[in-house]
């Protein structure tokens, strides 16, 4: 644990440091509105290839975020069998050595998916509506094949089973 944004954090650092959580928290495939939302502090040596949360099912990723990855870019996965994604660059200083709010959302029904940091929306995608399964392994702080460690702190880790409003993210 460390000094977080709203209490305590987790804290990671790289190599083989992560949580596993528990699944049913995560919404369930029969649902079709999820967002996810934390507070995170990147460390000066966050790299490449990093996924700070992953969710997965007997037939694969359900729920994916890479923050950032080899381009430099966040990407938000979502789905089963293939999977929905966005994906854009942000600004340094919202990855690495401050703390920033960071809201993803996706919603079956519109076919939207999004993702916003500090209170604002960030990029945004549609034609989003592959559903997701049921997640059997769920991670933070690394991807469930254990290769992309995020090095860290996050606080507050919230999901929920329905899309966040602009004014519930802000």
């Amino acid at each position: 644990w460390a000094a977080g944004k709203c209490g305590q954090a987790l804290e990671f650092t790289t190599g083989d440091n992560q949580v596993v959580l528990d699944p049913m928290p995560h919404p369930r495939a029969s649902g079709t509105e999820i967002s996810i939302s934390f507070w995170s502090w990147g460390a000066s040596n966050v790299k490449r290839n990093t996924s700070i949360l992953e969710a997965n099912s007997n037939n694969g990723r359900v729920t994916n975020i890479h923050h950032p990855w080899s381009n430099g870019h966040v990407y938000w996965d979502q789905g089963t069998g293939g999977y929905d994604r966005i994906n854009k660059n942000p600004p340094m200083n919202k990855l690495q050595n401050s703390w920033t709010n960071w809201v993803y959302t996706k919603n079956r029904a519109t076919g939207t998916m999004k993702m916003y940091y500090d209170g604002n929306e960030f990029h945004n995608g549609t034609g989003k509506t592959r559903q997701w399964g049921d997640p059997v392994r769920f991670k933070l702080g690394t991807n469930n094949g254990n290769g992309s460690d995020w090095p860290g702190k996050v606080d507050d880790l919230r999901l929920y089973e329905h899309e966040l409003t602009k004014d519930e993210v802000k």
